[in-house]
């Protein structure tokens, strides 16, 4: 019998797409955050908000991910991303562009 593989399949638009649902344990690397410990942290500060949407069920003892819910999740929150201006993003005061202090 064969197993499902973690890999990201191709949709006909040509995006990946992440599998239908895994367990939080086993993070597959081709979907965001990419890491199991990366991901252990986003599941552990994002808990209630991923539960509310629907995007992790406690399963017995396992946190599984919900594929499609995730995903809905993570476009909701990638406005965020793009914006945040962090330190080492902003130019120095003396390259052009710099803002005074």
């Amino acid at each position: 019998m064969k197993h499902a593989s973690n890999k990201p399949k191709e949709s006909p638009t040509g995006v990946a797409t992440v599998p239908h649902s895994w367990p939080s344990s086993r993070w597959p690397d081709s979907v965001y955050p990419n890491t199991q410990e990366k991901a252990r942290y986003l599941v552990r500060v994002h808990r209630r908000e991923l539960l509310e949407c629907g995007a992790l069920a406690r399963i017995e003892r396992d946190l599984v991910v919900i594929g499609a819910n995730y995903l809905k999740w993570l476009n909701q929150h990638r406005a965020h991303v793009l914006g945040y201006e962090i330190a080492p993003n902003r130019p120095s005061e003396g390259e052009e562009g710099a803002e005074p202090r």
